[in-house]
């Protein structure tokens, strides 16, 4: 029996990706699901805040009715970001 990930809460289905997104509040969060059964999930704030989402998003698909078993989480890339206090010029 095939189940219909599109009838959950804030779920949109990228075609040109080929991937279902799935997105949360709290905390703010957007998951990228693929066929082959990899989950990602990106906007995280801190690696406790990524598996928190994580088990989220695991919990909302075994509502749907997939059989979900939450292992080998891993956080894979970290980005940080700053603000300089000054203009920069870019020549294109």
């Amino acid at each position: 029996p095939e189940i219909d990930i599109m009838i959950g809460v804030n779920v949109e289905f990228r075609r040109e990706n080929g991937m279902v997104t799935m997105k949360l509040r709290r905390p703010y969060t957007t998951a990228s699901i693929w066929s082959s059964g990899r989950v990602t999930c990106t906007g995280a704030t801190s690696e406790d805040q990524a598996k928190i989402a994580a088990r989220r998003y695991a919990r909302a698909l075994q509502k749907l009715g997939f059989e979900v078993r939450f292992q080998n989480f891993r956080v894979v890339n970290v980005l940080g970001t700053c603000r300089m206090p000054f203009g920069i010029r870019i020549i294109s």
